[in-house]
């Protein structure tokens, strides 16, 4: 599992790749800027709905079905 601190770090790097303030993926994605802030900053735990709808305003899609194994 990923910590609060890494997924953060990037969330930061994908939003800083699309050249998006917070303010920005707030908007495009319906998350609070706060939440934002504090995901990035590791103070926050990010919901898997909440990832999925960064993501998607980021232009990332998310596979969150698990593998069948052969």
């Amino acid at each position: 599992m990923m910590s609060n601190n890494t997924l953060g770090a990037e969330l930061r790097a994908l939003r800083h790749k699309r050249n998006w303030t917070q303010a920005q993926l707030a908007t495009a994605s319906g998350v609070h800027k706060n939440s934002i802030i504090g995901f990035e900053n590791g103070h926050r735990q990010m919901h898997t709905d909440t990832l999925v709808l960064l993501l998607d305003a980021l232009g990332y899609e998310i596979d969150l079905k698990e593998k069948a194994k052969s």
